[in-house]
């Protein structure tokens, strides 16, 4: 046997039908489920404790459709296609006899509805007005809702023809005749309607919400068949002829409230051609039996199917949002309004964020994994309470690293430390943390190269000890670096002291290069070899006279 997989907003969808008092047979037609499926998804219901009197919620729908699967394939041929089978060939030649013309289906004239019971909407081009931003002239719509029993009508203008337009032009509609229609007829649009069909229609869900919303029942006309809705399928001539046509438009705007104004005093106070009444008087005998607006304005929602990527988030409407770990990698519905955005797994609400512009990030931490949520967050004081927990050291240690001006710099380490702990485990851990405490190693390569090693374990002091200060033997005293300037000077003679303790260095060779110099010149001369012999000095005053004796002879010479 085949099995079909059942939806949750299939069975939402049946329920809050039975919840408004709509018969199987009613909801046969809207939704395309037997009786037998209705009446299984309400008997699940209650076995839930679902009473029938408080609405249905998405809750509710999920633990249904969590008991129905797998849900076996309902047949294709109903009671009535079955009967009619046997009279195939009969039926096929009073439809198409080879003579004449075949059977037709003849028209009658439908039964008038009640007060309040049928809206019917129509989109239609209107012309060009000037656009108060650009001054260009652009096209307008006009969308018309007409009430059927008293032909009453409203006309919302727009630019486009989108779900935001239609519910905007409803609510608008609904506020001007001051209540909601039972029943709401429209045209096969393809931003309403997902799936056109005869008899199994299938709806966008923001427009479906919306009629829940409000509380009415949707039903899409035949497709390509005016006759669907004929008390609104003139209407836009009629407004596009004797409201639109010969008049000057400053702007969109401009063009609302006339046409609101027209909808009272001019189309509400004729006599109707079929009716014979005036629409605006008749109307106040429909009134009260429009059901009340008893909620907000609806804010039109956006459904998107997106998947998780690997950072844990999702992108929509070029923002960024998170997803539970759980769902990693796997797509998901989004609904998002002007305030919240709601994801949606497998029918199951899983998370809901507040909206933000383009550009914008809402991150839930919680949503990471536990060993990825801290560094994630960016957050140190979070990772020194997980270096605590493994061990005191670790904590310590951690304190150390993460006190920087810039913390966030040293947080790929603190990941690193806390995967040893789960690697060499928490004692091994904070014992090498201790170690490197001890020598001041506030680095985690060290802490790694000790548990490595095997030296986590040794003690990091034998016995007392003392510092011991060596000698300095190349330091110069500090007066060395002192350099008195003499003002105007940048070369000049070296300072002398004054109180003449110390005499002045000659500039130029020292005494001593000096002699060897001029004893390799005067070798000749026996009285300059004598002299360079006894140049060799042997106190510091005889290598002061040799000097002065050496500068003498080689300026004579």
């Amino acid at each position: 046997m085949a099995y079909r997989e059942v939806d949750m907003w299939e069975i939402l969808e049946v329920l809050r039908r039975f919840h408004r008092g709509e018969s199987k047979a009613a909801i046969k037609r809207a939704t395309g489920r037997t009786r037998k499926t209705v009446q299984r998804y309400v008997d699940k219901a209650r076995e839930l404790g679902w009473d029938g009197e408080a609405e249905p919620d998405e809750a509710l729908a999920v633990e249904v459709a969590r008991r129905l699967k797998p849900v076996a394939d309902e047949p294709r041929e109903g009671t009535s296609e079955a009967a009619l089978v046997p009279h195939g060939e009969q039926i096929r030649t009073w439809l198409f006899p080879e003579e004449g013309r075949g059977l037709r289906l003849a028209k009658v004239r439908m039964a008038e509805v009640a007060p309040g019971e049928v809206a019917e909407v129509d989109f239609g081009r209107l012309g060009l007005v000037p656009d108060a931003e650009t001054g260009k002239r652009r096209v307008v719509h006009a969308l018309s809702v007409t009430l059927v029993y008293s032909r009453h009508q409203y006309v919302h203008v727009t630019t486009t023809q989108k779900i935001p337009d239609l519910v905007d032009g409803l609510e608008d509609a609904w506020e001007f005749f001051e209540g909601v229609a039972a029943r709401l007829v429209i045209d096969n649009m393809k931003d309403a309607v997902t799936k056109v069909d005869r008899y199994d229609p299938v709806f966008a869900r923001t427009f479906e919400e919306y009629s829940r919303h409000r509380g009415f029942v949707i039903d899409a006309a035949v497709v390509r068949q005016a006759t669907g809705k004929p008390h609104v399928e003139r209407n836009v001539q009629y407004l596009r002829e004797n409201f639109f046509r010969g008049e000057t438009w400053i702007d969109v705007a401009h063009v609302q409230r006339e046409a609101t104004r027209w909808c009272t005093e001019k189309a509400g106070m004729r006599v109707h051609g079929t009716l014979r009444e005036r629409p605006l008087v008749r109307f106040e005998t429909e009134k009260p039996a429009l059901q009340p607006l008893d909620r907000p304005r609806f804010d039109p929602p956006v459904w998107v199917k997106c998947k998780v990527h690997p950072d844990h988030h999702i992108q929509f409407d070029k923002s960024i949002y998170s997803v539970p770990n759980k769902y990693l990698r796997k797509r998901v519905w989004v609904r998002a309004d002007l305030k919240l955005v709601r994801i949606y797994f497998d029918g199951e609400l899983i998370k809901t964020h507040s909206r933000k512009p383009p550009g914008g990030r809402s991150t839930d931490y919680d949503d990471y994994p536990e060993e990825l949520s801290a560094y994630a967050m960016r957050d140190p004081n979070r990772m020194i309470g997980e270096g605590r927990r493994l061990g005191p050291h670790v904590g310590r240690f951690l304190e150390r690293l993460l006190v920087a001006p810039f913390p966030w710099a040293y947080l790929r380490q603190a990941q690193k430390l806390l995967r040893l702990g789960n690697k060499y485990g928490r004692g091994r851990i904070d014992a090498a943390c201790k170690r490197a405490l001890h020598f001041d190693l506030i680095h985690v390569g060290r802490v790694e190269a000790i548990v490595k090693k095997g030296i986590d374990t040794e003690p990091t002091a034998r016995g007392g000890g003392q510092l011991v200060l060596f000698p300095t033997r190349f330091l110069r005293p500090v007066g060395s670096f002192d350099h008195p300037r003499k003002e105007n000077s940048t070369h000049g003679d070296q300072p002398i002291a004054q109180d003449g303790t110390e005499a002045p260095e000659a500039l130029g060779i020292t005494p001593r290069r000096r002699s060897s110099a001029a004893c390799s010149r005067l070798t000749s001369s026996s009285s300059m070899t004598s002299r360079c012999a006894a140049s060799t000095p042997s106190s510091p005053v005889t290598s002061t006279r040799s000097s002065s004796s050496g500068i003498a002879g080689r300026q004579r010479s």
